[in-house]
């Protein structure tokens, strides 16, 4: 078992690894990564996934770490071009504990990869805000801002944070690539200054 630590002022995540239960061991493997924000182990642990909030200047790439590689943990040469219309940071990253799925919120929309091979996700569908033809093949959402998402262990459904309305959405994403929403503006108490609201006391029990 694995835990990871961002340490954002260094450019560095810790990985740190749980012999046994609560036994966490001392000695650390640090990889580096500017301005990590968000890391999120993928369903096997095989692999972290990480991004940072911060760089507007390029096209925001999730780092793929490989936890189990042979050298020990190592950042992979190839990330994960998020494509979107309007270059946004990623706000948050999402994993399913018994389902290859990643999710991917970044304001405008939430990305849905499969993870089958962990080292190479691919995009399969989408949530996103802009307007879309009605009846179009992406969801339609008329409120806020995307800044987190949580999905359920069997990985089938998703909770997204609308951080500017003050709402959550719940998404059925049996099929990744034709997301269905369930319910749509559930009210939740905070601000858009309540990002920790999915990290999970609130969502956990939805899911």
């Amino acid at each position: 078992r694995y835990h990871l630590v961002t340490i954002p002022d260094r450019d560095r995540i810790a990985v740190l690894q749980e012999a046994t239960p609560g036994d966490i061991q001392k000695r650390t493997k640090e990889v580096t990564f500017a301005d990590p924000d968000v890391v999120v182990l993928s369903s096997d642990s095989a692999v972290a996934y990480v991004a940072t909030e911060r760089n507007l200047s390029k096209k925001p790439v999730i780092g793929i770490v490989d936890i189990v590689a042979s050298g020990g943990p190592a950042l992979q040469t190839q990330g994960v071009t998020v494509k979107q219309v309007i270059t946004l940071p990623i706000f948050g990253l999402a994993t399913a504990a018994d389902a290859p799925v990643l999710a991917v919120a970044n304001g405008l929309q939430v990305i849905f990869y499969d993870t089958t091979d962990p080292r190479a996700p691919v995009s399969k569908g989408t949530v996103q805000f802009v307007t879309v033809t009605p009846g179009g093949p992406v969801p339609q959402i008329t409120t806020g801002f995307f800044i987190d998402v949580a999905l359920s262990p069997d990985g089938k459904t998703a909770v997204i944070l609308d951080g500017a309305a003050d709402y959550i959405h719940v998404f059925d994403i049996s099929d990744l690539a034709k997301p269905k929403m369930t319910n749509s503006k559930i009210k939740i108490s905070g601000g858009a200054s309540t990002k920790p609201v999915l990290n999970i006391p609130v969502i956990s029990g939805l899911l």
